[in-house]
């Protein structure tokens, strides 16, 4: 885990940026080994009744082992972390969009299986998509960042 400090630019409020690893589930490193890994990982460096604000859950849309998933339902680690409304203080973020221009469709298509299979209970609940088009985009992230500013 690596972690960021940074002041939000409007209240001035600080904010912490939590990096996990990504999901490789050729090597077991599937979603609920990553979730259980910062649980223990938040609760040792900022004690046991900490709550996160929310979580950014980021994807590269190109990436379509996860269709292959079964629907991602719930998390305990996740409600220990955020609380039991932990599906509303989820952002569920498609990235690289613009790595492959020209590609009409095929992301929009990739899109919606995430939209309708492994993230759709979550967006049931409450969690919310958006799309981060091309990393290093400040304005962009910003914007997903908002709610949690």
């Amino acid at each position: 885990m690596e972690s960021t400090g940074l002041q939000s630019p409007n209240k001035g409020t600080h904010i912490t940026l939590i990096d996990t690893p990504g999901f490789d589930y050729s090597r077991g490193n599937d979603e609920y080994t990553t979730l259980r890994s910062l649980a223990i990982w938040v609760k040792q460096r900022y004690g046991k009744n900490v709550k996160l604000d929310g979580v950014i859950y980021m994807h590269d849309i190109w990436n379509e082992e996860i269709h292959n998933r079964p629907r991602f339902l719930s998390s305990q680690d996740l409600e220990k972390l955020c609380g039991p409304q932990w599906h509303r203080k989820v952002i569920l973020v498609s990235s690289h969009w613009d790595d492959r221009l020209g590609k009409d469709g095929e992301g929009e298509s990739n899109e919606r299986k995430l939209r309708e299979g492994y993230w759709s209970f979550m967006i049931q609940k409450g969690s919310r998509m958006r799309r981060y088009r091309s990393p290093g985009n400040q304005e962009l992230a910003r914007d997903i960042l908002q709610p949690f500013l």
